[in-house]
Formats: C-alpha cells, structure tokens, sequence
C-alpha cells in the first residue's frame, strides 16, 4: 500500500464497475476517478487513503482509507472503507489490506473504527469479520436503510499514568 495520489486515477478509472457503485453510494456516479482523488486530495480527507497494489507485480487492486468522524464534541470514530476491483475480490486482498491498516490504528488509546456495509455485500460483511470487527445493531451515527454497522476496537490497553 502507498498514499494515493493523482497517478493512481487511471488504474482506479480500469478497476471501478458497477458492483463498486452499487455497494459504496458515497462514490459519485457515474465514477470520474481523476476528480475523485483530486477533491480528496484538495480537501486533506481521509486522514489515511491509500492505494493497495497486488505484491506479486504492484499492479493497483483497491484503495482502503480512515477517517476520524466526529459523533459529539467528546467522541470521535474511525470510519474504515475500502473497494477493490471486481476481479480482486475473492482472494484475501481486501481482508490483508484492512488487517493492515487496523495494525495501523491499533494503538494505546486509539478511537474505536466502524464500518457500514450494505446488506447485500455479504463478501465485505466477510471481510470485518476475519479482520475482527463485529456486527452492531447501530453504530456511531444513524445509518442507511440497507447497512449494518461492524466495530473493532484496539486490542491494545490505553496507558494511564498518574
């Protein structure tokens, strides 16, 4: 993985189908990859976006990203989302690469991280599941119809000192 940059439009524009906007109605249809990563890029949003290149011949596969989501003036969340090429789904890709970046956030004190997945996607469902997250009846915020939220929480204790 590396932060995504504007040479990554091209690979994403090849790799983006229709099951990717179907299950993700945050992505803008129809799906311009180059203005995609630019807005994000212009406005410094997620905290970590980056692209996810398959070992074997660094060709790009996906993108995973965080983002810090305030609920209160006290609480704050990690939004976890992630899409990968059709032709990427199957293999362990997606579960490796969101492994990687809970690795990531799993730090002494670190905020808890959500995810919300369509019903119907049950492959993703699969996904958090592998990498430790658990299915809530309602997460952070209120969701869409159609989602259901999944949480993880850093293993490793807060460090209290006195």
């Amino acid at each position: 993985m590396r932060p995504t940059g504007a040479e990554d439009g091209e690979a994403f524009g090849r790799i983006a189908d229709d099951a990717l906007l179907e299950f993700n109605p945050r992505m803008p249809t129809p799906f311009d990859a180059q203005a995609w990563i630019a807005e994000r890029l212009e406005h410094g949003a997620p905290r970590i976006g980056h692209t996810v290149m398959r070992k074997a011949d660094s060709a790009v596969i996906g993108y995973v990203q965080v983002e810090p989501t305030p609920v209160s003036a006290k609480e704050v969340y990690n939004d976890v989302g992630y899409w990968f090429g059709r032709a990427f789904w199957g293999h362990g890709f997606a579960t490796e690469a969101v492994l990687a970046l809970l690795a990531y956030l799993d730090q002494p004190g670190a905020w808890p991280a959500f995810a919300n997945v369509d019903l119907r996607n049950t492959k993703s469902m699969r996904v958090l599941e592998r990498a430790g997250f658990t299915r809530r009846d309602h997460g952070p915020t209120q969701g869409r119809d159609g989602f259901v939220w999944y949480r993880w929480l850093a293993r490793k204790p807060a460090v209290v000192s006195f």
